[in-house]
């Protein structure tokens, strides 16, 4: 699409529910979409944004958010720790080398950052939301 808002056209014919992140050079959208598997009602994958294909990232929602220079990602797949993994892209593709299967769980890089990451520089330079809760601070007697 234009800047203006014309030259619009679907990126997919599936249904996306969530839009996550655009590749810096425009190339891909990592979005959520519904799948047909009763045990994984849905899916991230990266598409195309000429519409040519798709490629599925994991099943279920997980996050990746390139970095400001396109030369790497910061993979978060939620399944019960929090963490991302700072993985390098390919030149060629533009995405990190996923097999076709997409990310399992067994096969998942480590997190190298213990926090979730929400915007990158570089994979040096990055930013992440840190939550401490502090439960009845004074120590009030309550009910």
């Amino acid at each position: 699409m234009k800047t203006d808002g014309t030259n619009r056209h679907k990126i997919s014919q599936e249904r996306i529910l969530d839009s996550v992140d655009v590749s810096p050079d425009g190339r891909w959208v990592v979005a959520v979409s519904g799948n047909s598997d009763e045990q994984h009602p849905m899916q991230t994958k990266a598409f195309a944004v000429d519409g040519s294909a798709s490629t599925l990232l994991c099943f279920g929602y997980c996050v990746l958010y390139w970095d400001r220079t396109g030369e790497s990602v910061f993979l978060d797949v939620h399944k019960g720790e929090e963490g991302s993994s700072v993985v390098p892209v390919q030149h060629d593709s533009g995405l990190p080398k996923i097999s076709p299967a997409g990310i399992a769980s067994s096969a998942k890089p480590r997190p190298a950052i213990p926090w979730t990451v929400q915007s990158a520089a570089s994979p040096s330079t990055y930013a992440y939301t840190r939550e401490d809760p502090h439960r009845n601070l004074y120590r009030i007697q309550l009910p």
